[in-house]
């Protein structure tokens, strides 16, 4: 989807009235207790960063910006420092591969389809922390936040904008009807 794509840092942060000097983090999604907000919260406080919330609801303690539109929420993952997706469980979440589109400074969990990403990019443990391990995940916060996993990020944007596409996505649907559908 071409909405999600890199886009200058200052620009984003225009678009949303977030000032340049912010030390912004981002959670993107419902804050229910297995997404795991409060993880999200204590890392971004741990680091100096303002978390940002980008969601339906409240979440206590972070900066609302509501139910963004597409190409707000492009401008949200462009805007952030680091996007913290510290989540229990998730099959494929949207807002991973949206953030890693966009080429956003991400810190994730090894559940779900993560485990496909760390597979084909080895590299991707440098931004995908074990699941159930708050101070691991803290410390890929930090190490993302400095810039030790630039060239995973980087990696793994090129293979979401590559390989995970709605064309792929359908191509792929229609092998496994034909495998289904054969005698």
């Amino acid at each position: 989807c071409e909405t999600f794509r890199p886009q200058a840092r200052a620009v984003a942060r225009r678009q949303l009235g977030i000032p340049d000097s912010a030390r912004m983090a981002l959670f993107v999604g419902r804050p229910e207790s297995r997404k795991r907000p409060q993880w999200a919260l204590r890392a971004a406080s741990a680091l100096g960063l303002t978390l940002h919330f980008a969601g339906p609801g409240t979440l206590d303690g972070a900066v609302p910006l509501g139910a963004l539109n597409r190409e707000d929420l492009a401008a949200a993952y462009s805007a952030a420092d680091l996007v913290l997706a510290p989540t229990a469980y998730e099959g494929c979440s949207f807002a991973i591969l949206e953030a890693l589109a966009c080429r956003a400074a991400l810190v994730t969990t090894k559940v779900g389809w993560t485990h496909d990403l760390c597979r084909a990019l080895p590299e991707a443990h440098d931004f995908v922390s074990p699941h159930n391990d708050l101070s691991a995940f803290q410390r890929h916060a930090e190490n993302v936040l400095s810039g030790g996993a630039d060239g995973a990020i980087l990696d793994a944007s090129v293979y979401i904008r590559t390989s995970m596409t709605l064309d792929r996505f359908g191509a792929e649907w229609i092998k496994a009807i034909e495998a289904v559908l054969k005698p």
